[in-house]
C-alpha cells in the first residue's frame, strides 16, 4: 500500500529554476492572455494548467515561463482578463516576490473602442485609444470608459495603435 503522506509533497507541474509564474487566471481568460501575449513565440519554454481547484477562485489557471518576465504593460492587460491573478517572479527555483496584479485606472493603447464611430478607429488618424477603468468590485473583468466617445466596454480586444 502506498504511502499518501509523501503524495501530497509530488507537484503536478515541473518546478522552474528562473521565470514567472501567474497564478489565480480564471481558466476562460487564460488563452486570451496566451494569445494577447503571443507567449507561442517565445524561445523559452511555458507551461499552462487549467482548471485547477483553487480557495481564492473555485477553479484556476496558470502560466509558468521560463527564464522571462512580464513588463508593466503586459500586467496591465493581464490585470484586465484576471484582476485577482497574482504574479511570482521566480530564482534558483525559490518565489523571491510575489503580488498581486492591479488594475491601472486608466488604459492607453492596449484596447480597441468597440464604437466604430470613435475617433481612434478612423483609418489614418493616430490617435491611440484611452479608457479609464472601473473596477466591477468582483472577481470579473472591469468595464472600460473610452475617454473620446463615453462607450463602455467589457469585451476587450487589442487596439491596432499598440
Amino acid at each position: 500500500m502506498a504511502d499518501n503522506t509523501n503524495l501530497e509533497k509530488i507537484r503536478e507541474v515541473k518546478l522552474i529554476k528562473e521565470g514567472t509564474v501567474l497564478d489565480h487566471i480564471p481558466p476562460a481568460a487564460v488563452m486570451k492572455i496566451i494569445e494577447h501575449l503571443e507567449l507561442d513565440k517565445l524561445s523559452t519554454p511555458y507551461v499552462i494548467g487549467s482548471n485547477y481547484t483553487s480557495p481564492k477562485i473555485e477553479t484556476k489557471a496558470f502560466i509558468k515561463t521560463t527564464d522571462y518576465y512580464f513588463t508593466e504593460n503586459q500586467l496591465s492587460w493581464i490585470s484586465l482578463f484576471a484582476p485577482q491573478a497574482t504574479v511570482n517572479i521566480i530564482r534558483n527555483y525559490e518565489i523571491v516576490e510575489k503580488y498581486q496584479v492591479k488594475l491601472p485606472t486608466e488604459v492607453s493603447g492596449l484596447i480597441k473602442c468597440p464604437n466604430p464611430k470613435c475617433i481612434t478607429n478612423k483609418e489614418g488618424e493616430p490617435i491611440s485609444t484611452l479608457f479609464k477603468v472601473m473596477p466591477s468590485g468582483k472577481l470579473l473583468t472591469p468595464e472600460l470608459l473610452c475617454h473620446y466617445c463615453g462607450k463602455t466596454t467589457t469585451q476587450f480586444q487589442p487596439s491596432h495603435h499598440r
